[in-house]
């Protein structure tokens, strides 16, 4: 069979147009999957329950409680287990009171 070149020409034509409307349409759905995604998002957000206030009357130390003091750690080893060698050993440090310390470290290094 021989094809007309006028309608080659005329089905490459409607051809790339159609791939260009699929691009769009996944495209459209693409971004309409993501919006989806962050509304369910939002909606769990709300389901989830306040925090406490930061000062909660109820757990209060008594008043015969250190408004003051400080932490001294002297010589301090550690292991994750009885079997297992040491991870801290001769820790000493000291952490005055009012100030606020943190310990920092990467996910998973066994803070």
């Amino acid at each position: 069979g021989v094809i007309n070149p006028s309608f080659a020409g005329l089905a490459v034509t409607y051809a790339l147009t159609l791939n260009s409307l699929q691009a769009t349409l996944i495209w459209t759905l693409c971004d309409l999957e993501n919006k989806m995604i962050s509304v369910e998002r939002m909606l769990q957000y709300i389901d989830i329950p306040s925090e406490p206030s930061l000062v909660i009357e109820s757990t209060r130390p008594e008043k015969s409680w250190p408004s003051h003091g400080e932490i001294t750690i002297c010589n301090l080893q550690v292991r994750y287990g009885a079997h297992l060698p040491m991870v801290l050993r001769g820790l000493t440090c000291n952490f005055p009171g009012g100030l606020k310390t943190g310990i920092v470290g990467r996910t998973g290094c066994g803070k």
